[in-house]
């Protein structure tokens, strides 16, 4: 008999989450499938990747009315599996194989207004699937605090892994020229990445940036991410601005890499964060970061950034940014608190940690 553990891994949200939860699916497989004396088998929802609203809608149905509920738990019995993990927060029903869920925020709960109906109607499919894991991994200690408190988990069910950023991720000498005729960027330039979306508090960094333009004469705004929900007032402000004010889209891995590196500073003002990986990546590339000192923002961050007590604070919001552009000093000193403070996360550290819950509920069994 084999002494491998086995452990089925749903990767549905590798192949369609292109945020911090894809990022986080991809970064620990990739870790899990090194790792010695375990045995991965992933699965997947059935018809990834359909193309229009109906298509979209009968794969949605499909993975959250029958796979999870029903296909994920039978096939990872067939194959075996001491344990299933699901990398989020899913209709799961797997009677007879420990489960194993990550949960990385339960903001939806705490600033609901902040989220659409049918956004928070999902979310509440995943409930009682939470409260029914062997484990809940947490992505913080503020996700672990959230999930004990509002869903009534046992705090002996819910265990903290830490993510990180991905090694890519690192200072690099970064080409002006080549950001110049890539992006447009002609100036030294404060960056943001985020999804465009209410929680993410673009408005308030916009009204910052209004004034530190005319403080700072040498310096542009660039927003890199996607549109998000209940993003119209802001796409129309965001017509309206000048061109010191550059918005991206999406962009690739490499090319945030050089983003990041080419930086004077980093904002990231969320109203919530279940971790803040993109603060994680800012200071790993060497940039010196402004972020709010709320939910899990504040424990990533730790000493290694000036934090905002109020994210909807513009003015105070302006002055970080100003501080950070107005003093090379303060510049550096963020710089190194920041590649310290990145040193302490690492997904092989994830992988470990997640493996050891995996041992554990295969164990309780």
């Amino acid at each position: 008999m084999s002494s491998e553990l086995h452990v089925a891994f749903d990767v549905t949200q590798e192949r369609i989450n292109r945020t911090g939860v894809g990022r986080y699916a991809t970064e620990l497989l990739l870790r899990l499938r090194e790792t010695d004396g375990l045995a991965l088998t992933g699965f997947s929802a059935p018809g990834i990747g359909g193309r229009g609203r109906l298509p979209k809608l009968v794969e949605i149905t499909r993975r959250d009315a029958a796979y999870y509920p029903v296909g994920l738990g039978r096939a990872a019995r067939q194959a075996g599996a001491q344990v299933v993990h699901c990398p989020a927060p899913v209709p799961l029903y797997a009677p007879g194989v420990p489960a194993v869920i990550t949960v990385h925020d339960l903001l939806w709960m705490e600033m609901p207004e902040l989220f659409t109906v049918p956004v928070r109607a999902y979310h509440r499919l995943s409930l009682p699937a939470i409260r029914r894991a062997s484990c809940v991994l947490a992505d913080s200690h503020h996700t672990r605090a959230e999930v004990i408190d509002r869903l009534g988990v046992d705090p002996g069910r819910v265990r903290v892994a830490w993510l990180a950023a991905d090694p890519r991720f690192a200072p690099r000498d970064v080409d002006r020229g080549w950001l110049r005729e890539r992006f447009g960027v002609r100036e030294r330039y404060v960056l943001a990445v985020a999804t465009r979306e209410p929680r993410k508090n673009l408005a308030t960094l916009l009204a910052a940036f209004e004034r530190l333009a005319a403080r700072v004469n040498d310096c542009e705004l660039v927003l890199a991410g996607g549109r998000g929900w209940r993003s119209v007032e802001l796409e129309r402000t965001l017509s309206a601005v000048g061109d010191r004010v550059r918005v991206l889209g999406f962009v690739t891995d490499d090319e945030l890499v050089s983003l990041y590196a080419g930086a004077a500073c980093f904002a990231f003002p969320s109203l919530g964060e279940g971790f803040g990986l993109p603060v994680l990546e800012a200071m790993s590339c060497g940039t010196p970061v402004v972020t709010s000192d709320n939910t899990s923002l504040a424990e990533v961050a730790g000493n290694a950034a000036l934090l905002i007590a109020d994210p909807r604070d513009s003015e105070g919001l302006e002055d970080a940014l100003a501080r950070i552009l107005e003093s090379p000093e303060l510049s550096r000193r963020l710089t190194e608190a920041g590649l310290a403070r990145s040193a302490e996360f690492s997904w092989e550290r994830c992988a470990r940690e997640t493996l050891d819950v995996y041992r554990a509920v295969a164990r309780a069994e």
